[in-house]
């Protein structure tokens, strides 16, 4: 056993206690009333705000870009987006937008790039091994839940627009399953909550309820939701509320950086952060709802947001088919600032702060330990596209193609316009040689109409233009190379086609692989965060899952396994990447190396080199063939079956085979299943009666196969040889 893991909680132990003696000594101050609170997070959030506003205009100029508004720029003495003026009435300003299809194609290549976790045991001994099992199909479950496609999308799109995005995790009390009901007093108005003399919030109120109801009530699963009631009394101060406890469940937010505010943007890593903010707005009524408290709805509170023009504004191509920006003010919304500060010698287990208006809704320690040690933190997690020395914020491929692309705008249109003179043409004619001027500016090159011209004068003639240089020819496949190198996105994924000259399947593999390259340092930082992820949902678990729960897994034979648990199952948070999502494979690819393991005999039996009955239905499996279009085969059913006896065997149940079952599949099965890992350790917890019970069964299998065999063998017909001998005909 290792002596890091105690020394370390040893050393967090006596710091607490340091910190806590440090405090006991200090001065007593003066109370904190709520609305020194207020003030003091409204100050701390105006200066936070002004300090990263630079930053929040190249977000903005960012989304712009994908969004196909590119004549937009930064005005750094209004601090505002403004847009460009045209140089010229008839400067043609279309968008050719590149930016957009890139973005979507690494948010696709990112979404399809996953890391699985695993968790370490705390030790070496196999109740320790077997619990860090639940820990992980405990955090595979929550990834599911927690973390489905749509905000995993949601994720990877703030991520490629901003270049940072953050997960929050926290604890719902009114999720999961019914375990009980609860009587809640309907309690009059409070007092303003002051530092120790906090109201808590209602949801603070049902998670205390429903940890007292589990103790007492236990596991009752097949408890009914109960409808709220209230009982008012006669003079209707005071009343009793029946609500519904739950047992409560981690929830997973992805929050934009607009609503995270750092409490200096100089920080490297979230680890220095030592206060956030998370500033979001609200309803009204939701925070009613939430908190408990009436707040009066703000009228400064807008969104901006870009909408198209409808009044050409002059220029081809631009006006009716350009953007503008378009502030909407929210009704009946109010700014719900929530304040949390890491521990310190003043506040040992730290600061929450909720501020909505000029109220304090809330006011405690940090309600979450998901820190290092079970010490209460930051519930966020901080992921950046590419990281920025000494910033707090990421950068991202959005902010380095701007450039490029208004560059490839101005090339495009510039050709457009020498292509429309050229096409169209321009007219030179003597001052005084028309006699209609009006007609002839207006439909000089109509056709079929006549223009007088007085006698003595050339007659107008068109404009000869020189051909384009080979310079301005060259600057398009220059800039389209500019965006494959910077964007790190190659033509094979961004126009799904082969780049030109590559014929060759290793050829095209060598390019898939250079632009997984390209991504590596992004999907590294994803991967970073996602292991954080894990250790703070495996920290809420271990904080809140007091009481037991039920788990169901789906296993690689598509078999659904229940499994019981509680917080005392999750004795390690050791979370690391068990297989990264740098070395997985397309599935085009996997096919692919199933098909050559194939040829190269892989699956053969060794001992007739013909492909067995249980490599048959390993190569089906494999290529995703067991259930193709609902059609169920049968090695598939036997092993499915096969697997089944392996679980009961590990429960201590002992199956009886069947005269249906295939021999050879089964004892294959069986066999494969005594070589794991979690066969061993189930065998030295069953000190050795596992193995014993699996070799019975076996010998049961080959028993029965034996017999088969025999039983077919006397059915086939004999037959005389000319020597008098009998030979068996097949």
């Amino acid at each position: 056993m290792s002596i890091a893991a105690p020394i370390q909680a040893v050393q967090s132990a006596v710091k607490r206690g340091l910190a806590r003696l440090t405090y006991a000594f200090r001065p007593k101050r003066s109370p904190i009333y709520a609305e020194d609170l207020v003030e003091f997070v409204k100050g701390e959030f105006d200066r936070r705000r002004q300090e990263r506003r630079l930053q929040e205009l190249q977000w903005r100029l960012n989304r712009a870009f994908i969004d196909g508004n590119h004549y937009l720029d930064i005005n750094t003495l209004r601090l505002d987006l403004v847009e460009t003026p045209s140089i010229t009435w008839w400067e043609q300003r279309e968008v050719f937008n590149h930016i957009a299809p890139i973005v979507e194609t690494r948010i696709a290549r990112l979404g399809r790039m996953q890391a699985k976790l695993a968790v370490r045991p705390a030790t070496g001994e196999m109740s320790d091994m077997s619990r860090a099992k639940v820990a992980k199909k405990l955090l595979d479950s929550a990834e599911r839940g927690k973390l489905p496609i749509s905000k995993r999308q949601d994720y990877l799109a703030w991520l490629e627009t901003t270049g940072t995005v953050f997960l929050k995790n926290t604890w719902d009390p009114t999720a999961g399953r019914v375990i009980g009901y609860a009587h809640v007093d309907a309690v009059d108005d409070q007092p303003e909550p002051a530092e120790d003399r906090t109201e808590r919030p209602q949801s603070d109120d049902l998670m205390a309820a429903g940890q007292m109801i589990s103790e007492q009530l236990g596991k009752q699963s097949d408890q009914q939701e109960i409808p709220v009631q209230v009982e008012i009394d006669a003079q209707g101060a005071r009343g009793r509320t029946i609500v519904a406890v739950y047992e409560g469940d981690v929830q997973t937010d992805v929050v934009s950086p607009f609503e995270i505010y750092p409490d200096s943007i100089l920080h490297p890593d979230m680890e220095s952060v030592h206060s956030i903010i998370h500033a979001r707005a609200y309803p009204v009524s939701v925070i009613q709802e939430t908190w408990g408290r009436e707040v009066a709805p703000e009228s400064q509170i807008e969104s901006w947001g870009l909408q198209r023009n409808t009044v050409p504004g002059g220029g081809l191509g631009y006006g009716a088919g350009g953007f503008h920006l378009q502030s909407v003010q929210l009704k009946d919304h109010a700014l719900v600032l929530e304040y949390w500060e890491r521990p310190s010698a003043e506040y040992p287990e730290g600061r929450f702060i909720v501020v909505a208006g000029d109220s304090c809704l809330y006011s405690g320690p940090l309600p979450f330990m998901v820190d290092e040690d079970g010490e209460p933190g930051l519930p966020f997690v901080r992921t950046v596209a590419s990281v920025r020395p000494g910033w707090f914020f990421g950068s991202c491929v959005t902010e380095r193609l701007i450039p490029i692309q208004r560059r490839f705008n101005a090339w495009m249109n510039r050709r457009a316009e020498y292509l429309a003179r050229v096409a169209i043409g321009q007219m030179v004619a003597v001052e005084g040689s028309v006699t209609d001027v009006t007609k002839f500016e207006e439909d000089a090159g109509a056709p079929g109409t006549v223009h007088w011209i007085k006698r003595g004068f050339d007659a107008p003639k068109y404009i000869d233009f020189p051909s384009l240089p080979a310079s301005f020819e060259q600057e398009g496949p220059l800039l389209l190379h500019q965006f494959t190198m910077i964007s790190g996105v190659s033509e094979t994924t961004r126009m799904s086609e082969a780049p030109p000259g590559v014929k060759s399947g290793v050829a095209l593999d060598r390019v898939i692989e250079q632009d997984n390259t390209r991504l590596s340092h992004t999907v590294e930082n994803i991967e970073g965060s996602h292991v954080q992820w894990g250790k703070q949902v495996l920290r809420l678990y271990k904080q809140f899952a007091a009481n037991q729960r039920i788990l169901r897994t789906t296993g690689d034979d598509n078999s659904v396994d229940i499994m019981y648990w509680d917080s005392s199952d999750i004795t390690s948070d050791d979370v690391v990447i068990e297989t990264s999502a740098l070395l997985s494979d397309t599935p085009a690819q996997r096919k692919q190396l199933v098909m050559d393991l194939l040829g190269a005999g892989f699956y053969n039996d060794p001992e007739t080199g013909r492909l067995s009955r249980e490599g048959r239905a390993k190569v089906a499996e494999q290529l995703q063939f067991g259930n193709w279009e609902q059609a169920t085969d049968i090695d598939e059913l036997h092993m499915k079956r096969a697997e089944k006896e392996n679980r009961m065997m590990s429960q201590g149940q002992m199956p009886l085979p069947k005269t249906v079952d295939n021999e050879e599949l089964h004892i294959a099965r069986h066999a494969a299943y005594m070589l794991t890992d979690e066969f061993e350790q189930l065998n030295q917890e069953s000190q050795g009666a596992l193995e014993m019970m699996v070799n019975q069964h076996i010998q049961d299998h080959t028993l029965l196969l034996r017999e088969k065999r025999l039983a077919l063998m006397a059915e086939q017909p004999m037959v005389l040889t000319q020597g008098g001998g009998e030979t068996n005909v097949s």
